[in-house]
């Protein structure tokens, strides 16, 4: 009997990969600025950026994965929709930690670019 490939991944870890598409999205996509106005203001709203990355990073391990959380449509619509809040709050906060960071090391002139 072969085993199938779990692509499970912990909570915390979901999360960093919410961060992860809203930066790349954000600061290495830049061809999609200027051709929507919808798209500028979704790509400069940290929070907008993470629900759709929260809810993007939730679709991607559990239907690649085929182990849907709840076995109704509803249920997985309601995973989804929390996972757009987890993901939205999670990158604000992830975000806001990290331009901490960036403002504490930024006026070290030990460090280089």
């Amino acid at each position: 009997m072969a085993e199938q490939l779990q692509l499970a991944l912990p909570p915390w870890q979901m999360l960093l990969m919410c961060y992860g598409l809203a930066y790349f999205f954000r600061h290495k996509c830049t061809w999609l600025m200027g051709r929507a106005g919808w798209l500028d203001w979704m790509l400069e709203c940290t929070f907008c950026l993470g629900g759709h990355a929260g809810w993007v990073t939730w679709l991607l391990f559990t239907g690649i994965n085929g182990d849907w959380l709840l076995p109704t449509w509803w249920g997985n619509g309601l995973c989804a929709t929390l996972w757009v809040f987890v993901g939205a709050g999670g990158v604000c906060i992830i975000d806001a930690v990290v331009r901490c960071f960036e403002d504490c090391i930024g006026d070290d002139p030990d460090v280089q670019d």
